[in-house]
């Protein structure tokens, strides 16, 4: 062996064998060892060895056999030397075939293969790769991939299904915690995960491999593919998952779960986990039931009956009541007691299931009792989660409602009653309430019973005793709820007007008349008691008593102002054009006569106890009145009814003595001025001036150009300041949207112009504006986009006075240099007139407008402030009008020539033809 650098230790091949043969390594003192032995003689090509590739290779793994049980450090296993010269063995022939005499590598692999096994070499290799140091992991994985992507294939032929088991059980227990990605790993975990899939499905003893995975391999199968575990890439977690759904839901073990008399192993075995690890079983519950399924849909012919002797439909409802069964077993896992969100998304999710695959059968009490049992805990989710302020728990639990209602509404429909009112107490809607209220609405637009729920909601509201946060902060929160929520309430009103049938009309506004009525003399004895208890009070200490007719009082004024509103949408939604003529006269006939004695009656009395008692402890008054009024209003723009016109004229004269008080809740305030807007409309009898008067004071007092939102609520309107506010932001796109014909028929200029100056108050900021809140902002863009505010000829009038008499100041003879703030306040408007259709500007005030412009652009020009960012955009409002304006007239007047000229000159001479330019206007 005169080439090989080792010459002592195998001046042979038989010194070459006996040297890897040896018991020591390495075989001399102080030599080199046996894998650098082995090394180098494969690599020199003058050293013949008889099959040198076969030699090697069996050494190598009789080694790493042999060793597989030594210490991390002396393991060969775990030494990548090993691995790389294994796969340079199995991919070649030897470097010169005719001196080493080498045979075809398969020739002599599958034999070499089939008397070492690898199958503990790969076990061993798993089970403790983790304890590898972690910067030599990345090297020693790719190196046994490679290796193993030769040998695997010929090695896993002679493996039986109990040992690729060991192999898969060996990587799903260590691999997967470790924290870095590895490319090599996963390539083999998917090899040992594929094989263990076909060899089981292949074997005949799957029942015992069934049972030797749940005991030893199922809790780190589940951790393998958890959302925690995130090395692993998709197609490994892939091939994971299917090996164990084959492990657990194979045709043999299928039939032995349908055996009525065989307990399901799987779910015992899951059971036992959930002691220790709840949250990884409940996380992957959803996906074993999902699988499960499938997998008894996918055996649906061997598993239920298919002969002729049985019914049709007989194998359907076997299946059915094979995956209603494991969903009731599933579900036990999930304790009762347990209402977290992690617990409701795994019911979501199994109820999900029965959905989207249509097992559900109503014929199988079981089931009926286990979604029984799902409805009770959303009804506590609802009354306790909500008291904790757990918001994700509710949301959770009324997805599982929406979908057991949608699986059989039948289901759902006994628990209405009690869950309407819960729904009245949720404080904050959100997309799945809406979900499951439409799904109530569609069962009753489709059965035609749009009157019984009608009733139903009434009753959900007169079930209202006890508020979260006392009277007050239930007013918000039942307005706030999904079930007052104008979306929701928009849609029962399109329903009711295309469903609710000719026979179920009237029954309906009997409903809504006796709950109204009802109510109110509830409220009204509770608040004579009240106002009794209030008068004793002066003679003697506050009794609990007296306290308690308060609250009482307060909570049914609260119930009444629901109610009003829900009778507002129903009656204002009734389908009279679908109704016969004697029906319609006779609701007509009911409604006008309910106005005139109900409705006008109640406001009476309201008017009558704030006058006497003040407001300074009235809410419970304020509310009913702000929610009589608005039931008044509904009924009487409603174009569906076409009620005659109703005046008042002694309500109407008590209610304009009422709004000259600016502490009453600007919620009733806003429902007020409303009032006496649309008696303007339909009655001049009326002391108009006053009355426009007084709702300017109102705006002028209170209304703020900036920083405020309002939400479009009207019961967000509270007491104070910040209600007073909002209220008076309220007020303005009702004056204009609905009132503006009325008040520039009626008001004076002089109030015209007040009115007109409050929208020019507001500036235009076009960034940060909220969609869902109403701005002042947004109120200005849709002022000046409105064709038909511009198209009043007295407030058109109005307002050209004001851009004269505003801007006039710009006029040349009155600048002067150092005003740039002032010039800048004027300035302002421009921005205004960029909205303004030029059509509507006369000639003489175009052309002042113009040379107003060109003078403020000159001065501020001149400033030493120009540079500035309110100047800079001052400039630019200025100089887009003029080209507005400049494109409407058609050409370019000649004395605003000298203009264009100084924009082209240099800089330096700026200041000079300022001076001369402001000379030259002058005169």
């Amino acid at each position: 062996m005169s080439g090989c650098p080792h010459a002592n230790t195998s001046q042979s091949s038989q010194d070459f064998v006996r040297a890897l043969k040896a018991v020591s390594d390495p075989p001399v003192l102080g030599g080199p060892s046996k894998i650098e032995i082995a090394q180098e003689a494969w690599d020199d090509i003058n050293f013949y060895v008889p099959s040198k590739a076969e030699v090697i290779a069996d050494w190598l793994l009789a080694k790493l056999l042999k060793d597989k049980g030594k210490e991390l450090p002396s393991n060969p296993i775990f030494d990548a030397r090993y691995w790389k010269l294994l796969t340079s063995l199995s991919s070649s022939q030897g470097p010169t075939p005719k001196t080493n005499n080498v045979g075809p590598a398969k020739s002599w692999l599958t034999t070499s293969l089939h008397r070492v096994p690898l199958g503990p070499v790969i076990v061993s290799f798993l089970t403790s790769f983790n304890d590898v140091q972690a910067n030599e992991r990345i090297n020693l994985a790719n190196s046994a991939a490679s290796c193993l992507s030769i040998l695997w294939p010929v090695a896993v032929q002679r493996m039986s299904a109990e040992v690729l088991q060991e192999c898969f059980g060996a990587f799903v227990c260590k691999v997967p915690a470790s924290k870095t990605a590895n490319e090599g790993i996963s390539t083999i975990g998917c090899m040992v995960s594929s094989s263990y899939r076909n060899s089981l499905i292949n074997s005949s003893n799957k029942k015992k491999l069934y049972q030797s995975f749940l005991h030893s391999h199922l809790k780190d199968w589940l951790r393998s593919f958890s959302m925690d575990c995130t090395i692993l890439d998709a197609t490994l977690k892939s091939s994971l998952l299917d090996s164990g759904v084959e492990t657990f839901f194979n045709l043999d073990i299928l039939r032995q779960n349908l055996d009525f008399k065989t307990e399901n192993t799987l779910v015992e075995r899951l059971q036992s986990i959930l002691t220790t690890d709840e949250t990884l079983v409940l996380e992957h519950l959803p996906t074993l039931f999902i699988f499960y399924i499938h997998a008894i849909k996918r055996h649906r012919g061997a598993l239920f009956s298919q002969s002729s002797q049985f019914q049709p439909g007989a194998a359907l409802g076997e299946l059915r009541e094979a995956g209603m069964r494991y969903f009731i077993s599933m579900l036990n896992l999930v304790d009762n007691s347990r209402r977290d969100s992690q617990a409701w998304r795994t019911r979501l999710s199994l109820l999900k299931t029965v959905d989207n695959e249509n097992i559900f059968d109503r014929k199988q009490m079981d089931t009926q009792m286990a979604f029984n049992r799902i409805i009770e805990l959303v009804q506590l989710a609802l009354i306790h989660d909500l008291k904790e302020d757990q918001p994700e728990c509710p949301d959770l639990a009324v997805q599982c409602l929406s979908i057991i209602a949608h699986i059989d509404y039948d289901l759902v429909l006994p628990f209405i009653p009690r869950l309407l009112p819960l729904f009245l107490q949720i404080p904050v809607a959100s997309e799945s309430h809406f979900a499951f209220l439409e799904m109530v609405l569609h069962y009753h637009t489709k059965t035609r019973t749009m009157a019984t729920l009608v009733q139903s909601l009434f009753i959900s509201i007169l079930a209202q005793k006890m508020f979260r946060g006392g009277p007050h902060g239930g007013y918000q929160m039942c307005f706030s709820s999904p079930v007052m929520h104008t979306i929701y309430l928009a849609q029962v009103s399109k329903a009711l007007q295309t469903f609710l049938t000719e026979s179920q009309c009237l029954l309906a506004v009997q409903t809504v008349f006796d709950a109204l009525r009802d109510t109110w003399d509830q409220f009204y004895t509770t608040s004579r008691q009240s106002e009794e208890a209030g008068e004793s009070r002066k003679r003697r200490k506050t009794s609990s008593a007296t306290v308690e007719v308060k609250g009482e009082s307060d909570e049914i004024a609260v119930v009444y102002s629901l109610i009003a509103r829900l009778a507002s949408v129903v009656l204002s939604s009734l389908p009279i054009a679908s109704l016969s003529s004697t029906i319609q006269d006779e609701v007509r006939s009911l409604l006008d006569g309910f106005r005139t004695d109900f409705i006008c009656h109640a406001l009476s009395k309201s008017i009558k106890t704030i006058r006497k008692h003040g407001v300074a402890d009235a809410w419970r008054t304020e509310v009913t009145f702000a929610a009589t009024l608005r039931l008044l209003y509904s009924l009487n723009v409603s174009r569906i009814l076409s009620l005659p016109p109703q005046y008042d004229e002694k309500l109407c004269t008590r209610v304009v003595e009422l709004v000259n008080d600016d502490a009453l809740l600007p919620e009733l305030m806003l429902e007020l001025f409303r009032f006496l807007l649309y008696s303007l409309s339909v009655e001049n009898t009326l002391n108009h001036e006053v009355i426009v008067d007084r709702l300017l004071q109102y705006l002028e007092k209170n209304f703020a150009p900036s920083d405020v939102n309002w939400s479009g609520h009207g019961h967000h309107l509270t007491k104070g300041e910040p209600g007073r506010t909002e209220s008076a932001l309220a007020m303005m796109p009702m004056i204009i949207a609905r009132w503006l014909p009325e008040i520039d028929r009626l008001a004076s200029s002089e109030q015209l112009e007040r009115l007109l100056k409050i929208i020019l108050s507001i500036k235009m900021h076009p960034a940060g504006q909220s969609r869902q809140e109403m701005q002042p902002e947004q109120l200005l863009m849709e002022v000046l986009h409105s064709a038909q505010f511009w198209e009043f000829p007295r407030i058109r009038n109005v307002f050209l006075d004001i851009l004269d008499k505003t801007t006039s100041a710009l006029d040349s003879t009155h600048l002067k240099l150092p005003k740039t703030i002032s010039i800048l306040e004027k300035v302002s408007l421009y921005q205004h007139l960029l909205f303004f259709p030029m059509e509507y500007f006369s000639w003489q005030l175009l052309n002042d407008l113009i040379k107003r412009s060109l003078n403020a652009d000159v001065v501020l020009s001149c400033s030493s402030s120009s540079s500035k960012q309110p100047v800079a955009e001052a400039l630019i409002v200025l100089r887009v009008f003029l080209k507005r304006a400049y494109v409407y007239c058609g050409s370019v007047a000649q004395d605003s020539v000298g203009l264009h000229n100084f924009y082209l000159l240099p800089f330096g001479s700026l200041f000079g033809f300022c001076l001369r330019r402001r000379n030259f206007l002058s005169s």
